[in-house]
């Protein structure tokens, strides 16, 4: 015996003391009520988890999406399709087998009305934090990461030649002499840089780019660059190589590799 248990300050104990005797003498089978609605409940959310598991297969993305891990994305036009009941149930399924804490309803409602619209521009990604998560849509996505803590992402922070996986060709990829040349940096963006593709007659913007080539928003501050002395000459993600930097003939080259 706690003798907490008897302090009526406390609700739990307020309910078994006070109100729970005046309602068996009301209803003698109260107990027998309250047990088989719990079964009840439990049978009905197993309905909802079955129900939410094949949304759930149908509408994950597979593998890396925008640098999110496989089961921490899915088709969001695919979600948009269901009815605000079944976006919930699959919603709050989702979270949870993600680890994340349970969501208030105003919290799912914000999901929903942020993230589970047609947008007017394609580039538009709400967000909507749920503790330490971030929930947010891009293009046909809708993403749950954790995002960089503040004041570790800058710009210009510079990156090693082992952060990138690469391969020896012969012929095409970057020239393998500005590889080995040490004025190469590799490192984030900061903003304003200009790139020429190879082919093309002119340069265009990075930001530009990225947008051409759908990179999602919270990935474009933190990926690897490669540099020589100013110039913008690879983009290793999208596997693009600057205008007179790309090896021809037997010339020695590396390729990037997805990571």
């Amino acid at each position: 015996e706690d003798e907490s248990n008897n302090n009526l300050h406390f609700r739990r104990n307020y309910l078994r003391h006070k109100v729970i005797p005046l309602l068996r003498e009301q209803w003698p089978s109260l107990g027998n009520s309250f047990s088989a609605l719990s079964h009840w409940s439990m049978e009905a959310q197993q309905i909802c988890d079955d129900q939410a598991e094949q949304d759930y297969q149908q509408m994950i993305l597979r593998g890396i999406n925008q640098g999110v891990t496989e089961g921490r994305a899915l088709n969001r036009l695919m979600l948009m399709v269901l009815s605000s009941a079944r976006q919930k149930n699959l919603l709050r399924y989702w979270l949870r087998r993600c680890g994340v804490a349970m969501p208030s309803a105003e919290q799912l409602a914000e999901i929903q009305q942020q993230c589970l619209v047609q947008t007017e521009t394609e580039d538009r990604h709400p967000k909507i934090m749920l503790g330490d998560f971030c929930v947010t849509a891009f293009q046909e996505g809708l993403y749950l990461f954790l995002p960089p803590c503040r004041g570790k992402v800058r710009m210009g922070v510079e990156f090693s030649r082992e952060d990138l996986i690469i391969t020896e060709v012969v012929g095409k990829g970057l020239k393998k002499s500005l590889w080995n040349n040490p004025s190469l940096q590799i490192k984030n963006r900061v903003g304003g840089e200009r790139f020429q593709l190879a082919g093309k007659p002119h340069h265009t913007t990075l930001k530009k780019l990225l947008q051409e080539n759908k990179v999602a928003p919270w990935v474009r501050d933190t990926m690897p660059l490669v540099f020589f002395g100013d110039q913008l000459i690879a983009i290793p993600a999208l596997g693009l190589i600057a205008e007179g930097c790309v090896a021809s003939g037997d010339e020695a080259g590396v390729e990037f590799l997805p990571q």
